[in-house]
C-alpha cells in the first residue's frame, strides 16, 4: 500500500517511531479521550461530536450554523 502512495517503509516506520510524533500521538489521544471520543472517524464541532463516516455531512451542516 505504501508503495502505491509513492512511501518508502523503512522512511515511514522510521518517522513514526521519532520522540516528536510518539507525543504528538499521546497528546492526540489524550484529547480525544477529553473530548469524549469514542470512534474513528469522530468530527468535533465545539461540544459536539459526530460519529462515523456519514456524519461528515452533518457536522459541516452543523459548523455553518454556529
Amino acid at each position: 500500500m505504501l508503495s502505491k502512495l509513492a512511501l518508502n517503509f523503512d522512511e515511514v516506520v522510521t518517522r513514526v517511531n521519532e520522540e516528536e510524533v510518539l507525543e504528538q500521538y499521546e497528546a492526540n489521544t489524550s484529547e480525544a479521550q477529553q473530548l469524549g471520543i469514542f470512534g474513528a472517524p469522530s468530527f468535533t464541532v465545539g461540544k459536539e461530536i459526530f460519529w462515523g463516516d456519514d456524519r461528515l455531512e452533518d457536522a459541516i451542516r452543523f459548523s455553518e450554523g454556529t
